[in-house]
């Protein structure tokens, strides 16, 4: 790969920096664009629709308008608490909790293709990529930014925030603090070092699936799975990462951490770009808030161009 960067002539707020500026590409290679994908536990609603139908529309406008060689890339959490929980609490009819995941993923592409939203060059999940994610949590372990306890492994947030190279929450710094590394009770019950620390893998529980690794059984945590996929298509540096804006701390921020602790380059991504939320009635669309409608429903009800138009207007 060349370090020669290209300019495209396009240019857009990076969240990296809160500014307007350039989308740059290395030279004689496409624009290498990840965008993180869904958790696949239940249908995807209007919220969701927002982030997708956005990025698609910016896709289009590189690709079709500016003729910019493009790569995209998404991943799909197919393993997760969430996925977990909704199996077990629900009467799916399925026999295993990946067969329940793969439904509500092909459920997914079904919402994304009736909203004509173009699908990824790349796609990626979890469970195919266990091995690759072992070792980028292993890789961590050997440079120090990360250690074990209890079956589980934790990235050590407070160290990293303290090394001179780094600089943790630069998405959001808002939303973090040294301060915030006090220890607790229920600190050293779990084994984590300090607060902000995260999981990258976590110990099996029973009844839940695990895979066999160095520190016992167990399955990755929420974060490790996006620095592994874009890693593992891109190598240790690439263009543009997307998502919604209620990922960048700490979802997007602890990507950073990790990835540059691993791969020892600044910035791991030149641009970063989020999509605004939906709200309804003054709050976030969310499944949690009961307050959503799904995609399944709005298309029955209107022209998959007047739902694009309309996210076009907000």
């Amino acid at each position: 790969m060349s370090d020669e960067l290209i300019d495209t002539g396009v240019s857009v707020f990076n969240t990296l920096g809160s500014s307007i500026q350039p989308i740059k590409l290395h030279k004689g290679l496409p624009l290498r664009c990840y965008t993180c994908g869904p958790t696949v536990y239940a249908d995807a609603h209007l919220g969701h629709a927002r982030t997708y139908v956005s990025l698609d529309m910016i896709r289009r406008i590189l690709t079709d308008y500016f003729r910019i060689p493009v790569m995209w890339a998404m991943n799909i959490t197919d393993i997760d608490d969430k996925i977990i929980n909704d199996f077990n609490s629900k009467k799916t009819g399925f026999n295993t909790v990946f067969e329940y995941s793969k439904n509500r993923e092909n459920a997914f592409f079904r919402d994304m293709d009736s909203l004509n939203v173009r699908r990824p060059d790349s796609l990626l999940r979890v469970t195919e990529v266990i091995p690759n994610i072992i070792k980028f949590v292993q890789d961590l372990i050997d440079k120090g930014f990360a250690y074990a306890a209890n079956g589980s492994v934790y990235f050590d947030v407070i160290k990293y925030a303290k090394d001179d190279r780094f600089t943790y929450a630069e998405l959001e710094p808002e939303s973090f603090s040294l301060t915030d590394g006090k220890k607790s009770e229920e600190l050293v019950d779990s084994g984590k070092r300090n607060a902000p620390d995260f999981a990258l893998w976590k110990a099996a529980k029973p009844d839940e699936p695990s895979w066999d690794s160095p520190w016992g059984k167990g399955r990755p945590g929420w974060h490790i799975e996006c620095s592994t996929m874009s890693t593992m298509l891109y190598g240790n540096q690439f263009d543009v990462h997307c998502g919604g804006i209620d990922l960048r701390f700490p979802h997007h921020t602890n990507e950073i951490a990790q990835s540059q602790a691993r791969n020892e380059v600044v910035p791991w991504v030149h641009t970063w770009l989020h999509t605004g939320q939906l709200k309804r009635n003054g709050e976030k669309m969310a499944k949690s808030l009961k307050n959503y409608q799904t995609v399944y429903e709005i298309v029955q009800q209107f022209d998959w161009r007047i739902i694009r138009m309309a996210f076009a207007l907000v």
